[in-house]
């Protein structure tokens, strides 16, 4: 820690609030356009025709499991562009920081949870 920082006037809530599955939000929270729910509906749709055709039903769930996980991969990457914007202005007050940290924060904890 620097000397020059009073640890007396430090935010405690930010610098305690370590990266932990019991504080992070839902997995299914980086997709906020309700796709998380249509996914499961697939799912059900494609176990429920299982039994009639299981090697078709494999298929699909391997597609389905690829496109979560490219969705996913967007989500998280679009998130983490968005907290990068704090770069492209000139003023950088340290509560604007915080937010920042707090941000990506958030996003670490959204991803580990996983």
């Amino acid at each position: 820690m620097r000397s020059d920082v009073d640890t007396e006037k430090v935010d405690t809530e930010f610098v305690d609030t370590e990266l932990q599955p019991s504080t992070a939000q839902r997995p299914d929270a980086v997709w906020t356009d309700g796709r998380a729910a249509e996914y499961r509906d697939r799912w059900r749709q494609l176990q429920a025709r299982f039994l009639d055709d299981p090697q078709a039903a494999a298929e699909e769930a391997e597609r389905l499991a690829g496109e979560v996980l490219d969705s996913l991969a967007e989500a998280l990457a679009g998130q983490k562009n968005g907290l990068d914007g704090w770069r492209s202005t000139d003023q950088r007050d340290t509560e604007q920081l915080r937010m920042t940290v707090r941000g990506y924060r958030d996003l670490l904890d959204r991803v580990l949870a996983l």
